[in-house]
């Protein structure tokens, strides 16, 4: 097995052509080590990597990874973190709360200041009720949000704005890895009149954009914002735009539910 130092060995660990390696790293937010590309959510990764195109030229046939390609990729993340040893609890210290505290913007948009309100544990207690009796059980925990997404959307709804967050930083567990999401997408540019491939802030793929959408949806039933029948219809709508409409232009659906949720 070649030994994996960093982003390009492991690379070549995956039989990727440099070229189509580089592109994949930018989609994914350009990691900057091994310890970033590792923070990626299992789930996500794999999902990311069935999505993935790449095309040497606009016209050219896109590109995949074959499944011998994604399984090194995969078996490499599960050796490593296994490998690795529990990271051990520092002694405790005393801080400010601006210290202790998570920026809205990491958790939101990057437009927003200050930092989140953290709910109490009665108050998750009292969401969990509420949405317990809107959809006759408790969320999975796959799509629960943390108690800072659920205090940050709250701020953001009592402020009037309207409930948008930012899907390349909002996901299922407020992950790390989430907070570089980005989509690859080939846009005309019109000064040199040539096809070119831009980054994009935003889930790569409608499936990754899904899971976001539902730690987003049970938010929003938890908080009484929506019904999850206007919730249900969005979805379709959104579902319709990456699988009828732009089948092979996920961006321009994405812009399209950015819009939507942010004017």
């Amino acid at each position: 097995m070649l030994q994996v130092t960093d982003l390009v060995t492991l690379g070549k660990y995956a039989v990727v052509k440099d070229d189509m390696w580089a592109s994949l790293l930018q989609v994914f937010g350009n990691p900057d080590n091994l310890d970033d590309f590792l923070a990626i959510p299992k789930d996500m990764l794999l999902d990311g990597l069935k999505a993935f195109e790449f095309k040497v030229r606009v016209d050219a046939v896109p590109e995949t990874f074959s499944l011998v390609q994604i399984g090194r990729i995969s078996k490499w993340q599960d050796i490593t973190r296994s490998a690795k040893p529990d990271p051990v609890s520092p002694p405790a210290v005393t801080t400010s709360v601006k210290d202790a505290s998570i920026l809205l913007k990491h958790v939101v948009n990057d437009t927003l200041e200050g930092y989140v309100t953290r709910p109490t544990n009665d108050d998750m207690t009292k969401l969990l009720l509420v949405y317990q009796t809107r959809c006759g059980g408790l969320p999975r925990d796959e799509i629960e949000h943390t108690p800072d997404q659920i205090g940050a959307l709250r701020q953001v709804l009592d402020s009037g704005a309207p409930p948008y967050v930012d899907f390349s930083v909002w996901g299922p567990h407020m992950k790390r890895g989430l907070k570089k999401l980005q989509q690859s997408a080939t846009l005309f540019d019109p000064g040199t009149s040539k096809w070119v491939q831009k980054s994009l802030r935003g889930p790569p793929s409608f499936d990754i954009w899904l899971k976001c959408w539902y730690v987003f949806k049970v938010a929003m039933i938890m908080l009484e914002q929506a019904s999850t029948a206007s919730l249900d219809a969005y979805e379709a709508r959104i579902r319709e735009l990456a699988s009828e409409t732009y089948p092979h232009c996920w961006f321009l659906g994405y812009q399209a539910d950015t819009r939507c949720r942010s004017e």
